[in-house]
């Protein structure tokens, strides 16, 4: 099994948990692909949310990055115009 893990840290609790719950629906439709992710979020120091990606092949798992990884970067672009603070 390979695994990854994703670690963003954020500027605020309210940009936090914002990503976390956007993210959160994603777990059970990569189960349905054949991965295995998890999402956690803490507000304790920096605000963060934690991904971990497994996978059983590399290629698999390379899928599974680009797939979080395109979240994220749509997540940053949208919160630039919802948020009035910057993340």
């Amino acid at each position: 099994m390979h695994k990854a893990i994703i670690v963003v840290e954020l500027r605020s609790s309210k940009g936090a948990r914002a990503l976390y719950s956007s993210l959160k629906p994603e777990v059970s439709s990569m189960a349905q692909r054949g991965f295995s992710s998890s999402v956690d979020f803490s507000e304790e120091g920096p605000p963060m949310v934690r991904i971990l990606i497994e996978a059983p092949t590399l290629s698999r798992l390379r899928a599974a990055l680009n797939s979080y990884l395109r979240w994220l970067s749509s997540f940053k672009e949208v919160s630039s115009f919802i948020l009035s603070e910057d993340l």
